[in-house]
């Protein structure tokens, strides 16, 4: 396929839990993504907008082949669209899921 695919050469790793803030390493990329909330929530993804998750319906974020890289507080800040956390914060969640390569990627 020719330079379709990134190459990965980091480690995977996850975080989980029920609700707050799982922040990532810098250069870390979000392999997947998945949270519940039963009473209505809100996702913030590295100090972007804040999405909002209705009540009971689990949401999901499997990236494939373009993954959503933590890159260095200067170049979130830089106009990217992102705030400066390299945070993924979970609000009145009840359970997620992050899986993550931590270090390494090209």
């Amino acid at each position: 396929m020719g330079g379709m695919w990134r190459e990965l050469t980091g480690t995977l790793d996850y975080a989980a839990g029920s609700s707050g803030t799982v922040t990532l390493p810098a250069g870390a990329s979000i392999h997947y993504l998945w949270c519940l909330s039963t009473a209505g929530g809100t996702l913030t993804i590295f100090g972007g907008p804040s999405i909002t998750l209705p009540a009971n319906v689990p949401f999901v974020l499997d990236p494939k082949t373009d993954l959503f890289q933590a890159t260095t507080k200067s170049a979130l800040a830089s106009g990217s669209g992102f705030g400066t956390s390299l945070g993924i914060v979970f609000t009145t969640t009840v359970s997620y899921f992050v899986s993550f390569f931590a270090a390494g990627n090209t």
